[in-house]
């Protein structure tokens, strides 16, 4: 293993750890560690770049000197046409196998919802288009006997939850040029505005997604969840009053509340919360006693569960009269799946990331794509309260 390659993989190796002690403790990164994670993939992404262009100028040593294969049926052509993440030639810039564990950590990096610590399921070849899992939706029943008094059988109530993943695509075309003359480091740049496109679309429709195939059922459309109201027409947040009655929900159906989302809108308007009308009017998300004013730190949680910023949450659901609101979510996450397939090819992580030459070979141009075969599994619906009709 060279240097560059030992680096890249010694920095993924600190991220991970950062990233599973986090989701381990239930909670975000601190500032410190969220700085140290940036840091780590700024090496990941640097010693990407290195190697890609390492091999990117081997290739084009190895093009210019193939003489005899060019002219030997040729080879070198058949070769150069081939699908799927050519090796040679003047498109070697990006190559799928190599870019896949950084497709993987983008997507991780960039999706609201699996940062929040559900539980991640990834389906291998031959085991199925979908996965059923078993859910007991009532127990036995216990019975309070004397002694030597026959217990009475029963039976727990077993359904099943079938999660079948649906596909998020996304397609981008680049110039050979471009390919051939720009840096290397250019496609670290394009992998991750491709991945982070689907890591946005697969999270907006974890939260909000309708269940009409294609799209999958996100947490707001999931059977038997409970809901903490803003009132007829919606209102804005005057206090933290909602947070607790979906908290009180979740816990009130036996789950264990481990993850509020917020879209980014709400988050500003719990900022400016205040504790009092007049005086100090300290913020009330202040991490702790002593500290007050606007620059204190603040917590990242609310009443004790961890805290997270969604930007892709919507501000345009009606209530009532309001076309403008949006919706908070609280969850037991150990009670939420996300269910993926494994990407396809030699891609190694959640996304099939590829490329091909041949569809607009008179244009001259390659494309890119990156697809991720998803869905979202709840089969304990008051596992998850939703907040809705916050206003402005």
């Amino acid at each position: 293993m060279n240097s560059t390659s030992e680096k890249r993989a010694a920095a993924l190796a600190k991220a991970r750890t950062l990233t599973e002690t986090a989701k381990a403790e239930g909670r975000a990164f601190t500032a410190d560690e969220a700085q140290r994670f940036d840091g780590l993939m700024s090496e990941v992404r640097t010693a990407t770049a290195m190697a890609t262009a390492d091999q990117a100028r081997a290739d084009l040593y190895a093009t210019a000197t193939r003489k005899s294969d060019a002219l030997a049926g040729g080879k070198w052509l058949t070769n150069e046409l081939r699908t799927l993440v050519p090796s040679t030639g003047s498109g070697t810039a990006i190559d799928g196998t190599s870019y896949a564990n950084f497709a993987l950590e983008t997507l991780t990096l960039e999706s609201t919802f699996l940062r929040s610590g559900v539980n991640q399921i990834v389906l291998g070849d031959g085991l199925g288009q979908s996965l059923t899992i078993p859910t007991i939706t009532a127990d036995t029943t216990t019975y309070n006997l004397a002694a030597g008094s026959a217990i009475t059988a029963s039976d727990p109530t077993i359904a099943a939850t079938v999660a079948t993943p649906q596909k998020f695509a996304s397609l981008l075309s680049v110039s050979n040029e471009v390919l051939f003359d720009a840096n290397p480091a250019v496609f670290q740049s394009v992998s991750t505005s491709l991945v982070k496109s689907i890591a946005t679309a697969f999270d907006l429709a974890a939260f909000t997604g309708s269940g009409t195939a294609p799209a999958i059922t996100g947490l707001q459309n999931v059977s038997g969840i409970g809901t903490a109201s803003m009132g007829t027409n919606g209102a804005s947040l005057s206090n933290l009053d909602p947070f607790a009655e979906a908290i009180g929900s979740v816990v009130a159906s036996g789950g264990t509340p481990s993850a509020i989302v917020v879209g980014a809108r709400t988050y500003l308007a719990m900022l400016k919360l205040k504790s009092l009308t007049s005086g100090a009017n300290m913020p009330l998300l202040l991490s702790g006693g002593g500290q007050d004013g606007a620059g204190a730190a603040l917590p990242p949680s609310i009443y004790g569960v961890p805290l997270f910023v969604s930007g892709v949450l919507p501000t345009n659901e009606t209530q009532g009269t309001a076309t403008t609101a949006q919706s908070a979510y609280i969850y037991d996450a150990s009670q939420v799946h996300a269910v993926f397939r494994r990407a396809r090819g030699n891609s190694t992580g959640l996304v099939s990331l590829e490329r091909d030459s041949s569809g607009l070979f008179a244009s001259d141009i390659t494309q890119l794509r990156g697809v991720l075969r998803a869905t979202v599994a709840a089969p304990y619906g008051g596992a998850i309260c939703r907040i809705k009709g916050i206003l402005a």
